[in-house]
């Protein structure tokens, strides 16, 4: 219709009817404006629509940025609690393993200590005491002089066949017998073995 209008203005304006030119050409620019209008309103809602995409866009992109920054925060702090459960399981069983270790080490060393107080006592039941504790401190003793000695050299009469007779507990038993006998005299007359 735009085009007619304009088309029909210019017809009649050079045929020289300058009324209908002007009724059409009044046509023309009325339809022209409210043509423009319309498209300008197009335009207009068309950059509002993009302006209101665009602004839920933004919210969707912030939103996601924020759960996606609170998801991260949560991965974090997760990793961050294994991490510290596993030092802690960790810490534990180093402690775990040095207690067992000290308990192992104070173990040993009772056995050691014991084994090392029934060898005193066994050398100072042998030797007397000056020599024992010579042996033990420099691993070998000095000759030494004594001016009055008795030497005693003992046998069980028929060791042989009461030994055949006997099973060994009951020798050992029978043995240790004697020697704490004898150790008592030893002991009732300050003697030295």
């Amino acid at each position: 219709m735009k085009e007619s209008y304009g088309g029909l203005a210019k017809a009649y304006a050079t045929i020289g009817d300058f009324k209908n030119a002007y009724t059409y050409d009044t046509l023309f620019r009325s339809i022209k404006d409210t043509l423009y209008n319309t498209d300008n309103d197009k335009k207009l809602q068309q950059l509002q629509f993009n302006f209101e995409i665009e602004k839920k866009e933004t919210e969707i992109n912030l939103l996601t940025a924020d759960q996606a920054l609170k998801a991260a925060t949560i991965q974090r702090q997760r990793i961050v609690n294994y991490a510290a459960a596993i030092t802690g399981f960790l810490l534990i069983l180093v402690i775990l393993g040095f207690y067992n270790r000290y308990k192992y080490v104070r173990k040993t060393n009772k056995i050691i200590k014991d084994e090392r107080d029934r060898s005193k006592e066994l050398l100072l039941n042998i030797l007397p005491e000056e020599t024992a504790r010579e042996l033990e401190t420099n691993g070998h003793a000095k000759t030494r002089f004594y001016d009055n000695v008795t030497v005693l050299f003992t046998d069980f009469k028929g060791f042989s066949t009461i030994a055949g007779k006997l099973t060994p507990i009951q020798l050992v038993a029978e043995l240790n017998e004697y020697f704490m006998a004898f150790d008592e005299i030893v002991g009732k007359y300050n003697l030295e073995k």
